[in-house]
């Protein structure tokens, strides 16, 4: 797809086939939780917006006008739905995207059995999409994103809300993701900061090879007479010697 001669980003992704399977990047999922939940000016930010946005809990409205709770309706919404709302409003932050699934439950927050309808212990989750595999379909124009389990089928009751969709490699978008490589860096050196210092605080121990020894003066060695140097017999004094009659010719010597 091209107007007036630029091609559309689209047709990265495949544009060209009719449908397209993807997935999202959990390993880039991974990095972004692991850095989100070790951070601690990330964390308090996030609770700082997490508490302006839930302060007056979770209301509901029909028609435009609020809806009048009981006080038994009212301690179901702030024990299940206030916790999803949190979980929701941190996995846009980290992941750009919401993953839930309606589950039952079968038992309250304090190991008490539920009563009522199936339709009562019904409750939303919020599942951690780090730890899911979620497909992404192209189809034309338009994009889906499914969860699927290990054998790529739809998981049930579960729905996916993007607010900043994947790149093409399947990527996170959100605001944590632009962080993150900076918040990787500051990890990094916050730990060659500390290995250093623990290495410096330690006592080194330096090994070297150790110099010849010294002869001592007062040693046998040192007191042993020098030997006198070697002697060479000259040819002609012995001819000499030998003509005078004389057979020592250690009477005459050169020394070398």
């Amino acid at each position: 797809m091209s107007r007036g001669g630029t091609t559309s980003r689209l047709t990265d992704f495949g544009i060209s086939q009719q449908h397209e399977h993807r997935f999202v990047n959990a390993k880039h999922l991974q990095r972004i939780s692991h850095a989100f939940d070790r951070e601690p000016v990330v964390l308090a930010c996030a609770r700082v917006l997490e508490a302006g946005v839930l302060a007056g809990g979770v209301a509901l409205v029909r028609g435009g006008a609020p809806v009048t709770l009981t006080d038994t309706f009212r301690a179901w919404l702030d024990e299940h739905w206030v916790c999803f709302a949190r979980d929701c409003i941190a996995a846009v932050l980290k992941f750009g995207f919401v993953v839930c699934q309606v589950a039952e439950l079968k038992e309250g927050a304090f190991g008490e059995k539920l009563k009522g309808s199936l339709e009562n212990r019904l409750t939303p989750v919020c599942l951690d999409a780090s730890c899911e595999r979620i497909q992404i379909v192209r189809e034309g124009a338009h994009t889906k994103y499914t969860l699927v389990d290990a054998q790529g089928e739809p998981v049930k009751n579960a729905h996916i809300f993007v607010r900043s969709p994947p790149t093409c490699d399947g990527e996170a978008t959100s605001a944590m993701a632009t962080l993150l490589e900076s918040i990787e860096f500051i990890q990094r050196l916050g730990a060659c900061a500390l290995q250093a210092e623990n290495v410096r605080s330690r006592y080194l121990i330096t090994c070297a090879r150790p110099p010849p020894p010294r002869p001592n003066p007062t040693s046998a060695a040192a007191r042993a007479p020098e030997q006198p140097p070697a002697a060479c017999v000259c040819a002609q004094h012995v001819r000499g010697q030998a003509r005078q009659g004389a057979r020592d010719p250690s009477q005459h010597q050169h020394v070398l």
